[in-house]
């Protein structure tokens, strides 16, 4: 089985944060791991199973839907459609260009802890199922971590469908323009069909903290104001995995 790990991230925040988890995935991912950087400028240094490439210049639909939309000056992060296009494009580019069997999204204000198998992550989708996520009562999902299963019968239609949100603007019509939002309306669209089943990995008691808690020992998340404490929850990271006995 193929795999394949996408994400992106902007100079600034490669700058900011991005640089710990190429150093972490060129440390801990396994070498059958396929791993497809999307990025503006910045130049990496990889090792033959990682590439990366320019992502306004292999998409352009992303650079017309910011253009498009540039006059739109959203008064909060939830609204902020533009800002998070550029996951949602590079997303949907991997999907159709990538020759996987199953392709995780990871987001990079993460850092990788212990070995990234590819029976580790496999473990996430059960048979039958389309896409792993992390769900959460209430509200929407965490999308910093997603697998899906890429020779499933209705894969296209599901990454067809999520460009096409963008691509007619369609996602102002949400609750919210975070990836986030469109990633659950597709997702419950097909739900409602029959044409899809999908898996909820976050912990029955899951808690503002459920991607530490699914992916415990191996995946630190520095989400928000985490980034700029790092190494606290770097070494919160490092105790979980001694005290799970990882790696």
């Amino acid at each position: 089985m193929k795999i394949g790990i996408v994400t992106t991230f902007s100079d600034k925040g490669y700058e900011e944060y991005g640089h710990w988890f190429v150093d972490s995935a060129k440390k801990f991912i396994d070498p059958d791991i396929q791993l497809f950087f999307y990025t503006d400028n910045t130049d990496l240094d990889l090792p033959s199973n990682m590439t990366n490439q320019r992502l306004e210049e292999s998409i352009p639909d992303l650079t017309k839907f910011k253009e498009r939309n540039a006059y739109r000056k959203p008064g909060n992060f939830m609204f902020d459609g533009v800002r998070f296009s550029h996951k949602s494009y590079c997303l949907y580019h991997a999907a159709k260009t990538k020759d996987v069997d199953l392709l995780c999204w990871l987001d990079t204000d993460t850092e990788i802890v212990t070995k990234i198998t590819s029976k580790y992550l496999k473990s996430f989708l059960p048979e039958e199922k389309f896409v792993a996520y992390l769900g959460r009562p209430g509200l929407y999902t965490e999308t910093g971590f997603l697998v899906f299963d890429m020779k499933h019968q209705h894969a296209q239609e599901y990454f067809d469908r999520f460009k096409d949100y963008y691509d007619t603007d369609k996602l102002y019509e949400l609750s919210g323009q975070l990836d986030c939002h469109v990633f659950d309306a597709v997702r419950l669209e097909m739900e409602q069909e029959g044409k899809i089943q999908n898996h909820n990995i976050s912990p029955p008691d899951a808690t503002k903290s459920h991607f530490d808690q699914a992916l415990n020992g191996y995946i630190a998340h520095y989400k928000g104001s985490k980034k700029s404490v790092r190494d606290k929850h770097y070494g919160k990271a490092i105790k979980r995995k001694e005290k799970l006995k990882i790696g």
